[in-house]
């Protein structure tokens, strides 16, 4: 993939994650996440290097998106992305892995 398009794609992603209420935040073990609280849970985007969401590091490592209860110590969805066009649906499954998890206990 071209530079200029693989920043292009890297600034879309942010786009997306502002549209969807997600902010940058401290992951709580010093790194940064993009992060959205749903329903009191937490959903975080990141990398292994950081919330840049960095091309460089799409192969390798890809992004993360994760879905978390800390109340229960629970993690209720995690996959990892590695092209930014799988973001979009991976969020979508995060935000029902969500709803389901919560549904479960009323």
């Amino acid at each position: 993939m071209n530079t200029e398009k693989a920043f292009q794609e890297m600034h879309g992603a942010y786009d997306l994650l502002k549209s969807c209420g997600f902010t940058r935040g401290n992951t709580g073990g010093g790194c940064t996440a993009w992060i959205r609280d749903l329903m009191g849970l937490e959903i975080m985007v990141t990398q292994d290097q950081s919330a840049d969401l960095s091309p460089e590091y799409m192969e390798e490592s890809g992004v993360w998106v994760g879905a978390f209860d800390h109340d229960e110590c629970e993690q209720v969805y995690f996959e990892t992305a590695h092209q930014y066009a799988d973001l979009p649906v991976m969020l979508l499954q995060a935000f029902a892995a969500i709803s389901d998890y919560k549904g479960e206990g009323q």
